[in-house]
Parts: C-alpha cells; sequence; structure tokens
C-alpha cells in the first residue's frame, strides 16, 4: 500500500468478539477519511453487521465526523468501538461505562442504575433472573438510541447495558448512561430511555426467593411474549398444562412426533403378542417354517441348520440345538439349493417375500430391487430383536427363565425390568439373531439368483459366501442409503441409513464406527477385570483388579463423603471460598505447584511444567516450560460469560464450592473472581493456530538466562527454585541446565498479572483446578452436578455405568497390565502379519508417488524418501506384553499401594508414581525401541509420532469396520487401510514435515520446494474452511485442521493406489447382496469407517477446538479430490463430489481449475508466437473450437521462451490460476498452463511440466 503506516487497532466488546482479536497491527493509509477507516476495518475483520453502528477513536479521542480527514503515523492507536448498548452476563461496572461516554464537549452525564431490591411483595429475595429474546432486544435497543437521537440532536454518547442472567441483592441489572453539552438533555433522555425499555425491549425477570417453597411456586412472567403465530389466553393454566416458548409449527411438530411414538409402541406390542402366541402354539411342531418367526435359543448355543421342503418350496428351518462350541453353525451349500419341486414347478419367491413383509407390518412394494426388499425385512427384524429381545428364551445352567408378556400400556421400558445376567444373556441372544437372519437373507438371495435363468454356477462362484462375507455385507447394507446419489453426496449414500436410525444412548455424546469397536473392547475388558485374583499371577495383574473393585465400591466412597479429598486439598493450602477467615500464610503460585506434585495433582496450572524429548535432539530429555493449562477451552473463555460454555462452567464452579460447604453468596463472588482470572491466562495464551509452527516453541535458555531475562522476572520469583521445589530431591537443575520455552509470549506477559492478582484469587483457582479433577472420586451428589455440567457442555444426558467408568479408570492407569491381560484373550496373531503387509504396500506406494511429484526439489526429495524409509511401524502389541517378568520389572521400578477399600487415595499414589517414573528419568537418554513407550494395545485407535518417525496400529483398531483378516481385501484397505496411509502423511503434513527421519526439528526442505508445498496446503486450508457444519452452523477450522486433512487426503490416495496395485496378482469375490465392484466397494468402506452421529455440543466443541473434521467432511473431502473416486462411480464434471475445482496436489486451484481441453483433430495454424497443432473440445460441453488470429487458444502451450508446444491427440489440459475464461467460454488468456496428458505423450517437456497428486 502507498504511503501507508502501520497502526495498532484495538477491538472491545462485539468488535472483538466477532473479529476474534483483542488487537492487531494494520497497514493503513496515512492520509484516510474517518468513514473509510471504519469501511476498511469491518471488511477486512468481518464487522459488516455492527458496521452502521461502530465508532472509533484515535488516540484516545473519538472520530466523531465521519468526513473528517485523518492524518496517521507509525504507532498511532485506533480503537473499534460497537454500538454502546449491550445484552451481557457480566457484573455492570458504573466506572467503566462512564469511561466510555465522558468526552470533553459534554458538561453533563446523567445515568440510571437499576439494582435488585432484598424484597418483594413481602417475600425476602435473593436475587433477580433475567432473560431475553436477545436478537429482538438488541434491536429495540439501537432503535430506542436512534429515537433518542433523533429527539436531543445535542446528545453526544449513549450507554445502555442491561445484565442477564442471575443479579444478587444490591447489584445494578440495568445502567443507562448519557453525556450532553448540558445536564438537562441528559436527564430527560435517562427517563425517556428508562420507560421506553420497561415498555417495548423484550426483558424478563423472575424473583429468586430465600424460601424455596415459594421459588417452587413462582411462575416466570410470560406476559410479554408475544408470538405471532401463538395464542395466549387470560385465564390461568390448568395445573396439568405447561406453557411453552414455541411457535405453533414447533409445537405441532412435538405433538407429531409424541403420536408417531405412541403408535410405534402400540405396533410395536401388537407383534409380541402375536410372535408370543405363534410361539406357543407351535412348541410340538418340528418341522415349521423358519422364515422370519423368532428362534429361542440356548446360552452357548449355535445353530444347526437344515433344508426342507414344503408346498412354499425349499425353505430353512431350524432343528435340533447343538450345545458345540466347536461349530459356529452347519448348513448345507447355498449354491446347492435346488428351487423346483418335482413337478418342475418354480418356487414362489414373490409369494414368500410378500408373506414376510406382511408378518412384518412392512408395506409391499413389488417393484422395489429385491435386494432393497431383504434389507427392508433385515432390518425390521433386527429392529424388533433389538427393542424386544424377550422374544428369547434363554436356558442358564438346565435352569428355565421365563419369558414377561408385555403388556398394551408400557409404562417402563423392557430393558430396565431386566437384571444384570438377564441383561448379559440378551445380548448374546441378540448376537446370534444376527447370525441367524444373515443366514436366512444369504438363502433368499441365493434361491432369487437362482431363479435368473441367466444365472451361471461361475456367477455365483465370483460372490463371497462365507460366514464373515454374509456377516460383513449384512453390517454394510444396514449403514448405506442406495437410494442416495454417490455423485452428489457419498456420506449419505455410505451412511446413510446409519444416520437416520442410529440414536446416541443417554450416556453418550456421540456413535461412531470407533466408539462401535470400543464399546465391545470395553466388554471384553469387563469381562477380564471380574475374574477373580488369583494368587499365582503378577501383582501388577492383581492390582489391576483391585483398583477396578475400589471403584466400584461406591457403598465405601459414600460413606467416605468428601473427606479424602478435603484432606488433600487442605494439604495445599486449603480452598478460601470454603473459610471465613483463611489465612494466606506461606503460600505462593510456586509453592502450589510443589504441593500439587507431592499429592498427584497437576502442576500446570500457573506455567505448563513437563519433562519431555528435545525436539532438536531426540535422543535427550530437556524440562519444558509453556502456557499454563486451563480447566476450559481457552476459545470459549476469551468469550466471557457470553459463551454458554463459560457460564455453565462458572455456576459448576460456585455449585461445586456449595457442595464442599462454602456460602452461596461467598462463592459467586469468589468464583467469579477466580473464574477472570484464568480467562486472564486464556488471553494471554498463545491461539490454537498459532501453535502448529515448532520452530516458534522451541527457545532453549539455560536457568540463569531464563533469570536474568527481564521478560522472565516475576515479584520473588527464582526458576532454580521453582525447577527443583517440581521435581524430585535426587533430580536437581543446575543454574547452566538448558530448559526449552514454548510460548515466550505468554511469559512476558505472564507477571504483570501475577503481580497485580491478590493471592486469595490465585489459591481458589488453583484450588477449583484440583477439586474439579476430583470430582469422578466423589459420592453421588458431586457426581450428578458434574453430569448436568456434562449435559450443558457435551449433550450427555445420563451417567456412563459405573463398571464402564471404572474400566476405563483401570484401563488408564494400568495401560501396559490391563492390555497385556486383553491380547493375551482377544489378540488375533495372524491379523499382525497381514497388517504388517499392508503396512509394506501403502508405504512402498507413498515412495513412488514421492517419485513422481516434479514440484520438489532433489535434495528435499532424497530428505522424504529417507524419512519414509525410516518410519517405524508398531502392529498389535510389542511382544514383551506375553512375558510376566519384563510386565513386572517395569512397575517394580515405581511402585504404588493400591487399596480396594480407598478409591481416592488408591488413584492418588498411581498419580504419584507416575509423575516420579517420568521426572527421574530426565537425565536418561531416550531409546527409542524401548518396549514400554509403545502404545498401549487396548485402544481403537492410531498414531503418527513426529520425534519417533513411528506408526502405530494397536490391537483394539485391528477389528471391527476397520479390519478383519477373512474378509476381501477391498475392504481392509478402505478401512485399516485409509488409516494406515493417513499415519504415514502425517510425518509430511504442514506439522510432521518439520521433522526430519531421525524425529528431530530441523528444517530439511529447500525453501522454494517448502513454499510451493505450503501454497498447495493452503488449498486444503480454504476447501474446509469452506465447509458449514449443519448440526452447529459452524465452519470448521481448515488451519486447526489441516493436518488431519492433509493425511486423509494423502492416506486414501495412497492406500487406493496399494489396493491396485495388490490386485493386478490377486482376484477377489464380490460380496452378497452388493452389486458393486471392488473399487466401489473400497469407497464405500473407506467412507464407512467415518459413519458418525454427534449431540449438537459435542459437534460444537469438535469444530471450536478440535483439530479432526467432522466424519461427514472426511468422506467428502478427500473423495471430492480424487479423480479415481469421480472414475469408479462414473461421476460427472460437475457434480459435488467431482467438483471442477479440486485440491489435487493440495494445488490452490481458481474457478478455472481442471477446465478440460482435448484435442480431437491435428491441424496446423500460426497464430503470432503460437503453433496450434488442434482443435478442443472443452469437456463436458463438448463444443469444438478452432483457433483463430489473435487469441490464445487453450490447447497451444506455453509460457516464457518456449514455442511450438506439440500437444498430441487425446491429451488434455488442465488450467490453473493464471488463466481467465472469456465469456463465450470456449477461449482463454494464457500466462501459464500446468497440464498432465490423458494418454502417453511423446514430448518430453509436457512431461516435464505435469502436476503429480502426491
Amino acid at each position: 500500500m502507498e504511503d501507508s503506516v502501520q497502526v495498532r487497532v484495538l477491538f472491545f466488546a462485539k468488535s472483538r468478539e466477532l473479529s476474534g482479536l483483542t488487537e492487531c497491527n494494520l497497514d493503513i493509509s496515512k492520509k484516510i477519511l474517518c468513514s473509510e477507516v471504519i469501511n476498511y476495518i469491518c471488511d477486512k475483520f468481518e464487522l459488516n453487521i455492527i458496521k452502521n453502528n461502530v465508532i472509533i477513536a484515535l488516540n484516545s479521542e473519538y472520530c466523531d465526523d465521519l468526513n473528517a480527514v485523518l492524518e496517521l503515523k507509525n504507532g498511532d492507536e485506533i480503537a473499534v468501538i460497537p454500538p454502546i448498548s449491550e445484552l451481557t452476563q457480566n457484573k455492570l461496572d458504573l466506572n467503566e461505562i462512564n469511561s466510555l461516554l465522558v468526552h470533553e464537549t459534554c458538561g453533563g452525564i446523567s445515568f440510571f442504575v437499576g439494582t435488585t431490591r432484598d424484597s418483594f411483595e413481602d417475600r425476602k429475595v435473593v436475587s433477580l433472573e433475567y432473560e431475553a429474546y436477545e436478537a429482538m432486544a438488541k434491536k429495540t435497543l439501537n432503535e430506542i438510541c436512534e429515537h433518542m437521537r433523533s429527539k436531543w440532536t445535542d446528545i453526544k454518547h449513549i450507554a445502555i447495558y442491561h445484565r442477564l442472567g442471575l443479579v444478587p441483592v444490591k447489584e445494578a441489572s440495568v445502567i443507562i448512561g448519557v453525556s450532553s453539552p448540558h445536564r438537562g438533555t441528559s436527564l430527560n433522555a435517562v427517563q425517556y430511555a428508562i420507560e421506553e425499555l420497561k415498555k417495548s425491549v423484550p426483558i424478563w425477570k423472575k424473583e429468586r426467593y430465600s424460601d424455596p417453597e415459594a421459588n417452587r411456586n413462582t411462575k416466570r412472567d410470560f406476559s410479554k411474549l408475544n408470538f405471532d403465530d401463538c395464542q395466549v389466553d387470560d385465564e390461568p393454566l390448568p395445573k396439568y398444562m405447561v406453557q411453552i416458548g414455541a411457535d405453533v409449527t414447533e409445537v405441532q411438530r412435538r405433538v407429531t412426533r409424541f403420536i408417531e411414538r405412541k403408535r410405534e409402541e402400540i405396533d410395536e406390542n401388537n407383534i409380541r403378542d402375536f410372535i408370543d402366541s405363534e410361539m406357543k402354539q407351535n412348541t410340538d411342531e418340528e418341522n415349521s417354517c423358519a422364515r422370519v418367526n423368532s428362534i429361542v435359543f440356548r446360552k452357548g448355543s449355535h445353530l444347526k441348520v437344515h433344508r426342507v421342503k414344503n408346498e412354499y418350496g425349499p425353505q430353512t428351518n431350524i432343528g435340533e440345538y447343538s450345545g458345540a462350541l466347536d461349530k459356529l453353525m452347519t448348513f448345507t451349500s447355498p449354491i446347492k439349493i435346488k428351487t423346483e419341486m418335482p413337478d418342475g414347478l418354480p418356487s414362489r419367491i414373490g409369494e414368500r417375500l410378500a408373506n414376510a413383509e406382511e408378518f412384518l407390518n412392512l408395506k409391499p412394494n413389488d417393484t422395489r430391487n429385491i435386494y432393497a426388499r431383504i434389507k427392508s425385512i433385515e432390518d425390521r427384524i433386527l429392529h424388533l430383536e433389538t427393542l424386544s429381545p424377550e422374544y428369547h428364551h434363554f436356558l442358564e445352567k438346565g435352569t428355565s427363565k421365563s419369558v414377561p408378556k408385555m403388556q398394551k400400556k408400557v409404562n417402563k421400558s423392557w430393558w430396565s425390568q431386566r437384571t444384570s445376567l438377564e441383561k448379559r444373556l440378551t445380548v448374546i441372544g441378540v448376537l446370534a439373531s444376527v447370525i441367524a437372519v444373515a443366514l436366512l437373507i444369504a438363502v433368499i438371495v441365493v434361491a432369487v439368483n437362482s431363479n435368473n435363468d441367466n444365472a451361471s454356477d461361475s456367477d455365483l462362484e465370483r460372490v463371497c459366501f462365507t460366514q464373515q462375507c454374509i456377516a460383513e455385507a449384512s453390517t454394510v447394507l444396514r449403514q448405506m442409503n442406495q437410494s442416495a446419489d454417490p455423485c452428489d453426496d457419498f456420506y449419505q449414500f455410505a451412511c446413510g441409513t446409519f444416520l437416520a436410525e442410529t440414536v446416541i444412548p443417554d450416556d453418550k455424546t456421540t456413535v461412531t464406527a470407533f466408539s462401535v469397536i470400543e464399546n465391545a473392547l470395553k466388554d471384553q475388558l469387563r469381562v477380564i477385570v471380574q475374574e477373580p485374583i488369583e494368587d499365582d499371577e503378577i501383582e501388577p495383574f492383581k492390582n489391576v483388579r483391585r483398583l477396578y473393585r475400589a471403584c466400584m465400591n461406591t457403598t465405601v466412597i459414600e460413606e467416605l463423603g468428601d473427606t479424602p479429598v478435603r484432606n488433600v486439598l487442605n494439604a495445599m493450602g486449603g480452598w478460601p471460598v470454603l473459610e471465613t477467615n483463611w489465612n494466606i500464610g506461606d503460600w505462593t503460585w510456586q509453592r502450589s505447584a510443589q504441593l500439587a506434585r507431592d499429592n498427584g495433582y497437576s502442576v500446570s496450572n500457573f506455567i505448563s511444567f513437563s519433562v519431555s524429548t528435545d525436539n532438536k535432539n531426540s535422543t535427550k530429555r530437556v524440562i519444558r516450560i509453556d502456557q499454563a493449562s486451563l480447566g476450559l477451552s481457552r476459545e470459549y473463555l476469551i468469550l466471557n460469560l457470553s459463551e454458554p460454555f463459560v457460564r455453565a462452567y462458572h455456576d459448576y464452579q460456585v455449585d461445586l464450592a456449595v457442595l464442599f460447604g462454602a456460602e452461596r453468596v461467598r462463592a459467586e463472588q469468589e468464583m467469579l473472581e477466580a473464574l477472570n482470572f484464568e480467562i486472564d491466562l486464556a488471553e494471554i495464551s498463545l491461539a490454537r493456530e498459532d501453535r502448529r509452527d515448532a520452530e516458534k516453541l522451541y527457545n532453549p535458555m539455560t536457568v540463569s538466562e531464563l533469570q536474568a531475562n527481564a521478560n522472565f522476572t516475576y515479584a520473588g520469583h527464582n526458576w532454580l527454585t521453582y525447577f527443583n521445589s517440581i521435581l524430585p530431591p535426587e533430580i536437581q537443575l543446575t543454574a547452566d541446565t538448558e530448559v526449552i520455552v514454548g510460548a515466550v509470549s505468554f511469559f512476558e506477559k505472564l507477571g504483570n498479572l501475577l503481580d497485580n492478582t491478590d493471592g486469595r484469587i490465585m489459591a481458589n483457582y488453583a484450588a477449583w483446578r484440583h477439586a474439579f479433577s476430583s470430582v469422578g472420586f466423589l459420592p453421588s451428589k458431586f457426581r450428578a452436578r458434574q453430569l448436568e455440567y456434562d449435559r450443558l457442555t457435551s449433550g450427555r444426558a445420563d451417567a456412563s455405568p459405573r463398571w464402564l467408568e471404572c474400566v476405563d479408570v483401570t484401563l488408564g492407569s494400568y495401560p501396559i497390565a490391563y492390555g497385556a491381560l486383553y491380547v493375551r484373550k482377544h489378540f488375533n496373531a495372524a491379523a499382525k502379519s497381514i497388517a504388517l503387509e499392508m503396512v509394506n504396500n501403502i508405504k512402498n506406494e507413498f515412495k513412488i508417488m514421492l517419485s513422481e511429484i516434479t514440484w520438489m526439489d532433489d535434495e528435499t526429495k532424497e530428505g522424504a524418501n529417507e524419512k519414509a524409509d525410516t518410519i517405524r511401524e508398531e502392529i498389535g502389541f510389542a511382544d514383551e506384553l506375553l512375558d510376566d517378568d519384563a510386565i513386572s520389572l517395569y512397575y517394580n521400578a515405581v511402585q504404588a499401594d493400591i487399596h480396594e477399600d480407598e478409591y481416592f487415595v488408591s488413584i492418588r499414589n498411581l498419580a504419584i508414581a507416575g509423575a516420579l517414573r517420568v521426572n527421574r528419568r530426565l537425565f536418561e537418554p531416550i531409546n527409542k525401541t524401548e518396549w514400554s513407550s509403545h502404545v498401549a494395545p487396548a485402544i481403537v485407535n492410531a498414531y503418527y509420532s513426529s520425534l519417533n518417525n513411528r506408526i502405530a496400529f494397536p490391537a483394539g483398531i485391528l477389528q471391527g469396520a476397520f479390519f478383519n483378516p477373512d474378509r476381501p481385501q477391498y475392504m481392509n484397505y478402505g478401512g485399516i487401510g485409509f488409516v494406515i496411509g493417513h499415519e504415514i502423511t502425517h510425518g509430511f503434513d504442514d506439522q510432521g514435515s518439520q521433522y526430519d527421519a531421525d524425529g528431530n526439528l530441523r528444517n530439511w526442505w529447500q525453501n522454494a520446494t517448502r513454499e510451493a508445498y505450503l501454497e498447495k496446503a493452503q488449498c486444503i486450508i480454504n476447501q474446509y474452511g469452506n465447509y458449514l457444519e449443519p448440526l452447529t452452523q459452524l465452519y470448521l477450522s481448515g488451519v486447526n485442521t489441516q493436518g488431519e486433512n492433509i493425511a486423509d487426503n494423502g492416506g486414501i490416495k495412497e492406500s487406493y493406489r496399494a489396493y491396485q496395485r495388490w490386485a493386478q496378482t490377486h482376484t477377489e469375490q464380490k460380496m452378497p447382496g452388493l452389486d458393486y465392484t471392488p473399487q466401489q466397494m473400497f469407497w464405500i468402506s473407506a467412507g464407512q469407517v467415518w459413519c458418525s452421529l454427534y449431540r449438537e455440543e459435542a459437534m460444537k466443541n469438535r469444530v471450536t477446538t478440535g483439530v479432526h473434521s467432522p466424519g461427514q467432511f472426511r468422506v467428502i473431502g478427500p473423495m471430492s479430490n480424487m479423480k479415481e473416486f469421480a472414475d469408479d462411480f462414473n461421476c460427472a464434471v460437475g457434480t459435488k463430489m467431482n467438483p471442477e475445482d479440486k485440491c489435487v496436489d493440495f494445488r490452490l486451484s481458481s474457478s478455472m481449475a481442471n477446465k478440460h481441453y482435448e484435442c480431437v483433430s491435428q491441424t496446423t495454424k500460426d497464430i503470432g508466437l503460437f503453433q496450434c497443432k488442434c482443435v478442443c473440445k472443452m469437456n463436458p460441453s463438448g463444443k469444438e473450437h478452432t483457433t483463430t488470429d489473435g487469441e490464445s487458444p487453450a490447447n497451444c502451450a506455453t509460457k516464457g521462451s518456449e514455442k511450438n508446444m506439440e500437444v498430441d491427440k487425446g491429451e488434455i489440459l488442465h488450467l490453473t490460476t493464471d488463466e481467465e475464461m472469456d465469456d463465450d467460454g470456449r477461449t482463454v488468456t494464457i500466462g501459464k498452463i500446468i497440464w498432465t496428458p490423458l494418454l502417453p505423450t511423446t514430448s518430453k517437456k509436457a512431461n516435464e511440466n505435469a502436476v503429480q497428486f502426491s
């Protein structure tokens, strides 16, 4: 910008909220109108919704005249001041508002301050609660301000602030202020404003009384509520009715849904009664047709299936049950089923399907695809079995259990009435039912195929009918929506039925492919940990079971109450809010870290402290300090109490303090101060997107250098003493010891915050963080309040079963020992060799793709190859987990006492031991092959470590939707193969690429190549940053998710190409009922890995704070970038899954990208510097275009001095950002063309300029 200066821009209130900034530096013209400054800032920082009301101040002086010419100089300060009418959850500060109104021309400032009084209608009031229709209220407040200015033209400034939420007695709920040259104007304007506010602004209040009974009998005042579509009666509502703030459409929707649910209940009950009666009537019939009737199972039994014939043709009959465990089931091969009766009459497949549909209350539809009808029958059976597992009759040790008769009117869910034994047996029965249903479906499918005259034995041989294939096909079909167009929305195609029919359990926030596997894994872990303690097993295994029992012993936990936690809090200096006369004594924020270490709590509440790997020498450990950890994500805290999650967090702070014994009034005041301190910590912390450059977070200093640096000097603080107080006595630093400082800017600002914050506030904050992390070990009343907080911030409506929570705690505390118990029982050894082969194949494909890249220089490419070659893989688990001596030796190094009757004490002992284990090794070198550093096996996830250049695939993920050694490889490459490629690519994403082959932070890229890479990565940032998540209506953060998105895009490409190469030497069968090619099944399998359903609050957390894109975009994003996907599903160019603009090789594309021009006939025509040798056709329009003089045709590729570029017939040109399409849609002005040939070309220059996808 010519004649520009750099100014400092400050943002306040709404402008800060919208821009996400507190301040920034901005280049701007040195001579500019005031109005132009406002327009420029609002456009640049997306403040347009407040542009008409915003004002600015230059060097603390208001810019009142929009037409005034401002002459700026470097270092000037411009404050962006939003409309001064605000609804807020925060306490109102009269002095702060007054500062917004003062002006040198004003002789009078008048205020109205409305406060909460202590009584109403002879009842004691403790607070008022205000709520508002905020959008309308803000609009009305602005209108009042406009009317005031038109009525009194000499008004200078107006401020109207109204508080929402709880307002205690004596605190202000509304402040109205007006400044003007003369006091008469301001006095009259304030009087007018308060009258208009009470009359027209939709804000309501409710009194909260000291008498709980009065609170229960008080109704909220909704008399001002006025929805156009609602009728409001003046008569009081009947006792059985509830008044709600919803329009007619919403009310009708709720009523309709209620009626639908009741109808579904009646339908299901009728079916239950019918089947129950059928079971009783048919108990003596040995050869009745199985069709879709429910089945009786014995525990531990499996099915034996026979073929029979009756008047309907071949049938499946369930014969005598076998208790043998060595066979799952035996049956005649379905391929050999005869489909004609002896007299030659065809079997009545259509009639049988119609009977089944009628029996299951499905609407018959003969025009539907036969597989779709079969799938509907299967889904219905599975649905009924899920709802009504009481169909099944289980026998436990020969003792019969009666099946309860379901009544027409259901008052209590069937499941809630079952004993724990019945619930376990039910799960077994339902799983067996699924197998029976899958077999039945397969039989019908084969029977249908056999009726087709064109079918042959070879056709059937090309379909996999193994038990595993049938089960896998059934799972795939239950998730797909085959009526969706895969070229329009592949996520809906792959996951549509899953999305429509899945219900998130009350104790969960999401259901994903990961969580489905994890649920099964946790069931397995539960069985393991509930086994009795054996005398001859090693101590770590005994401790696993002891800790689980301690967690499950809720009787003792309730008896102990909060005493164990309270005792530890007192040992760490107490929680001031609980005490009237708390004495700070020797408490300091530095000492609080030492006390936290001694008692097993985090030492990072003020400064993050860790013993970690040295990023630039990954064989060495170092001390690392960084910005403080926070109790709530920074992204929320910086929004203050206007953010609902922060409000929920503060309410939880207050209520938890009260549960520990604090007085509520004191708790509200002091925990608000603690919250404000935490907000201050958040505001001086680096944002997540600013922490992706590892080099900026690597700042080595000796302890003495740290102490001598003025920016790191805090009152009474000695860094050497601080470090050594946290470390074990035998591990001490010296002044010359080097430490690594992370976010330098945080430490530069921290001193001012610490030095100016009262010790009581900091002590309250520290104690809150400790109490916050202890709630899981406290009695039920504490956990109930925690659940309410979870409900508001994650959507979880119910607590997890106690056993599941205890499994999680035990697994987190003993990942190695518990993992060893798991893999000894449940890991398939064959899976490891197959997965290792896949890793090698995909890694090799990555290297081939690396060799094809043309934008990477040779030196950088050599470094990338070296890094790819040295990637180490961990698959399944370390062999040492099968060695009791190795496990015992690991845990004997630092032992922790576990007591079955002291849950909290046991957890505290484990935390202390864990910190000691890590800190003691500070001066030990790192052994990167050490088995105990491997990822724990009982985890459903995968990992890449930059510091170790290592990929890990624990045993837990090698199952389910991701992997099965007994299914076709196109499903495994689409599942775990996608994940393997993803993790390999992490070594080369925006963060992994900062580390070399040895895991050291080092720039091994040549500058030009690095710049080219970042430019290409920008396309991914832009693509994902433009995705709007539909549930929350939030845009994804393209910056924070770029690493995962790059890994997804590269990973699926590598896995697809590896499968294609593998398939060249292998043949695979199709899946039954899935008429798709192996390549299409690859994509379907990859898509179903990310089928996921989230609660809104959980999705908000994922989008706002997460580094992974939601599942929908992990499918749509990578696949819409891949030509191979479009080819396999024949998606036309311009469809949503085959857009013209793609991030190919992470390349930034313009609106002209991927406009294809095919050479359809060869001619020669000279036009100036160019020689054209073919006639162009633009796809997909098919219009031919012969070049003429004066044009720069698309098929004449050249750049710089290159001339006479030959373009062979069949080649396609890909236009990039330097081209501009003319209005006729055919001719192009060329600056530079990057292109790849459709067919092999004889042009060496063309190959040299080709851009390949990596």
